[in-house]
């Protein structure tokens, strides 16, 4: 699942980013490889969140389910439930809608992460070239220019700016859907502001914050190749 859920989240991210840039550039009768403006990259960075939010939702209920249900299980009580018996569960009791449990807080998470990551590298990447430029005389840089290392550590920027942006609402979207798993089956859903108000009397700002330098040191790596 964590494999199909990032190659899924790529796809609709990038694909998404690039039309939208396209379609803003023809939009203002722009030559289709001149450089969009900030306000069109976070433009488009939006739409490309919200596309990956839709298509990650019923990806990572099942996933945080799974994993909910390897806590304390003890060695002899037999296989765990496939994502298959998973998704069939979940029609079963709330149909398709079931499956989206959860979409608030993806949403918000990969709307605002997804402005973060995409803004944090272009700024990195501009910064870069220009101070290249101011260092040499001769045609205009691009990012082809750049060197690997350099683009990797844009990456890893990109990265930590995604995770640290909207880490609440990552955190409030698990909580939601491993809620029956913790709770039992009949444990009515609780929506994402009353989630919200739970964590926060119970464990404070911090429990909202729970696992994110764990998942900054995860994040820089990965999106920095």
């Amino acid at each position: 699942m964590p494999l199909l859920g990032a190659t899924a989240e790529d796809a609709a991210l990038f694909v998404t980013y690039n039309q939208v840039q396209s379609l803003l550039r023809w939009m203002r009768g722009a030559p289709a490889d001149s450089t969009s403006p900030l306000s069109e990259l976070c433009v488009a960075a939006a739409a490309s969140g919200a596309m990956a939010g839709l298509v990650l939702t019923p990806v990572e209920l099942i996933k945080c389910k799974m994993q909910v249900q390897m806590m304390g299980r003890p060695r002899d009580a037999g296989a765990l439930p496939s994502a298959t018996s998973l998704i069939l569960q979940t029609l079963r009791q709330d149909g398709v809608r079931g499956l989206f449990h959860g979409f608030s807080g993806t949403l918000l998470r990969e709307t605002g992460g997804g402005i973060a990551w995409f803004l944090s590298f272009e700024l990195a990447t501009r910064e870069l070239i220009a101070l290249h430029s101011s260092r040499r005389d001769g045609p205009l840089l691009t990012k082809s220019d750049l060197g690997a290392l350099e683009l990797a550590l844009c990456g890893a920027v990109a990265g930590i700016s995604y995770n640290v942006s909207l880490f609440p609402a990552d955190s409030i979207k698990s909580a939601m859907q491993t809620e029956r798993e913790l709770r039992g089956a009949t444990a009515p859903r609780t929506g994402f502001f009353a989630m919200l108000l739970r964590i926060y009397r119970t464990r404070g700002v911090a429990g909202l914050y729970a696992g994110l330098g764990v998942t900054c040191l995860r994040s820089a790596p990965s999106s920095g190749t």
